[in-house]
């Protein structure tokens, strides 16, 4: 089957990205965007594959769509694609690219439900508290998180975008006894779809963070934490994030590892720890 040509190609990833900047407020990353691309291109009938076209990446393909900018994102990784004109964007992919949303407003919003839980914000102290729903309903905003019955629908739509071969893999994952550790354990095997799929389950629940926020006026730097390190510059917080990136949601909420040590066993050229465990 022909690869799809370049100028067909360069439109539909103009328009995808289009679509996308309309919908949201931020840059799309570019596995996400190659991974739409991949998708609307196999649904006309005609793959697309960059190499075929003469690229040595999807990023040089990006870089030359003229209705498109890339941005490069500190310290390597994906990069970030926006519609060129798009100033607003632009500036959120300079700003904002290395924000995290606050471990605690993470886990309320991303971990399931609790029978008998509610989950609410005080804002005095500044953190969120988990308590029986029989007591009575104070002034704290309650944080309603998504359900499970939600979050196994984001990973069928996510599925939905995915060519044959991986997407037939993944939705006999979900169709297992424990869809949700058998989707994270056969998305990590492929590290472009992993790094796709965490881009959306991040982009929900900033979303989701963001409007309960700004309903309950809560500021920003009470949920958003920005790394203000220069390009290149790595802290240990940094290296305990990305490890931490590389785990999946069930994986971590049964992590009891010492930081310190998941710290040192990263470091030491062996995996071994300073005092040789």
């Amino acid at each position: 089957m022909a690869n799809l040509e370049f100028e067909p190609a360069r439109a539909l990833a103009e328009e995808i990205v289009q679509d996308s900047a309309k919908k949201s407020s931020r840059p799309m990353l570019g596995t996400q965007l190659k991974l739409a691309l991949t998708a609307r291109a196999a649904e006309s009938g005609r793959p697309f594959d960059e190499k075929q076209l003469g690229f040595g990446s999807f990023a040089h393909f990006v870089s030359r769509c003229p209705g498109l900018v890339l941005a490069r994102r500190p310290g390597g990784g994906d990069f970030l694609v926006m519609p060129k004109g798009k100033a607003s964007l632009h500036r959120l992919a300079v700003t904002r690219q290395r924000d995290r949303i606050r471990r605690e407003f993470w886990f309320a919003f991303l971990s399931f439900p609790q029978s008998g839980i509610r989950r609410v914000y005080d804002g005095i102290g500044d953190r969120i508290i988990y308590e029986e729903d029989t007591k009575l309903v104070g002034s704290n905003p309650i944080i309603e998180p998504f359900s499970k019955e939600e979050q196994l629908r984001w990973r069928k739509e996510f599925v939905a975008t995915l060519e044959s071969e991986p997407k037939e893999q993944i939705e006999r994952a979900l169709g297992a006894g424990n869809p949700f550790r058998e989707f994270a354990l056969t998305v990590r095997r492929r590290p472009q779809l992993y790094q796709a799929w965490n881009a959306i389950v991040f982009d929900k629940v900033r979303s989701a963070v963001e409007k309960w926020a700004k309903e309950n006026s809560v500021p920003e730097e009470y949920w958003l934490e920005s790394d203000s390190l220069g390009v290149g510059a790595r802290s240990d917080r940094e290296e305990i994030y990305e490890l931490l990136d590389r785990l999946p949601l069930e994986r971590i909420l049964d992590l009891r590892i010492p930081l310190r040590w998941l710290l040192e066993a990263r470091k030491s050229p062996k995996g071994e720890t300073k005092e040789g465990g």
